[in-house]
């Protein structure tokens, strides 16, 4: 077929979705399903990613691209704990601490190394045709719907409550102690890699993504009222294929609260999480098909296989115990002044020292 053909098709496709939500939802959804889009391409073409980062610190000392994740969470304090301050209507990623989110971190940071990537991760590798990707991101649905299930049992544990240090301290404050925290952990990370003779400096291609993510992660603050999540569109995707199947999730605890209950009677282009997860896998698809960029067709060793089926569900259910992923829990909980998103920072740090064991019984490739 004609490259102009295949991308003439491409951008008709990508804009009758967009349409689509207009019609069915509304446009602000559809504004938020580009935004969607926007965010994936400025992880992909910037090289952002969370689990690549650490496992590659960890195992080779190569430091750039946990060093740019710090920068990213750095530049969203600075701009989205101010915005959140400053503008109405709108809600800060914050949870309780608890063990919950210890729990569940855990087994995330376990998962995401099994699975190869993280919640943002998964989605964009999946956009450009990843078989393995794909598989992460079905399981990750079952795994959603478990957490859910459990999330109300495990909240009843004991916990302190939210710890909100704009709230407690004022915005100054607590972004103070944000980026002096972040530019610690730089600075042990960039010793590691120049005592090992490894790099550390982000790349221009890595500062520029970063910039990008936080401008449309204010736009996605401005345009929905609520900081950028993605783990909850799973638990909802997974809600309602069980809810077609016939099982009673509407009668479940999580899924009769009212904000679950009335995702799960409504269509999913109507909860923002969805739209922009659906518009992050549009945005990289067709940006893979534009370029003709398609992930390679490889074997699928059974042994990847497995791995990739325990990711998706370890990540699942993790995320719905720690209230998030590496974005909902981790950036946007920590530019919230969230102290549940350092909790969920180390516990999935934990985590990833088994998670990389497994890897390598499993004769996965660093």
């Amino acid at each position: 077929m004609p490259v102009a053909l295949v991308r003439s098709l491409t951008l008709a496709s990508y804009l009758a979705a967009a349409l689509a939500i207009v019609w069915f939802a509304s446009e602000r959804n559809a504004l938020l399903f580009i935004v969607g889009s926007g965010l994936g391409l400025a992880f992909l073409l910037g090289n952002i990613g969370f689990a690549s980062s650490w496992r590659s610190f960890i195992l080779r000392r190569e430091a750039g691209g946990m060093v740019t994740t710090l920068l990213l969470m750095a530049l969203a304090g600075i701009v989205l704990m101010t915005a959140l301050a400053q503008v109405d209507n709108t809600v800060g990623s914050v949870a309780p601490l608890g063990i919950s989110v210890i729990v569940g971190a855990f087994i995330f940071g376990v998962g995401m190394q099994l699975g190869g990537g993280c919640g943002s991760g998964t989605l964009v590798v999946a956009g450009g045709g990843n078989q393995h990707a794909l598989l992460v991101l079905l399981f990750f649905l079952p795994g959603s719907l478990l957490g859910s299930l459990d999330l109300p049992a495990w909240l009843a544990r004991p916990n302190v409550g939210q710890v909100v240090l704009p709230e407690r301290l004022g915005v100054p404050a607590a972004l103070l102690l944000h980026l002096l925290a972040l530019a610690a952990i730089a600075a042990v990370i960039a010793r590691g890699a120049r005592r090992a003779g490894k790099a550390w400096r982000p790349s221009r291609r890595q500062l520029a993504g970063c910039a990008a993510a936080v401008a449309l992660m204010l736009a996605t603050l401005f345009f929905s009222g609520r900081l950028w999540s993605i783990t909850y569109g799973h638990a909802l995707w997974g809600a309602k294929l069980a809810d077609m199947a016939g099982l009673p999730v509407a009668e479940t605890e999580f899924w009769g609260y009212p904000g679950p209950a009335a995702d799960l009677a409504n269509s999913v282009l109507a909860d923002v999480t969805s739209v922009m997860n659906l518009g992050l896998l549009a945005g990289v698809a067709a940006w893979t098909i534009w370029t003709g960029r398609g992930a390679e067709r490889v074997p699928f060793a059974p042994k990847a296989a497995l791995a990739a089926a325990a990711g998706g569900l370890l990540m699942g259910y993790g995320a719905r115990l720690s209230f998030g992923c590496n974005i909902g829990a981790l950036l946007s909980g920590s530019a919230s002044g969230s102290l549940h998103a350092w909790l969920w920072f180390a516990a999935a740090w934990a985590g990833t020292h088994p998670g990389l064991a497994l890897r390598r019984r499993l004769g996965m490739e660093g």
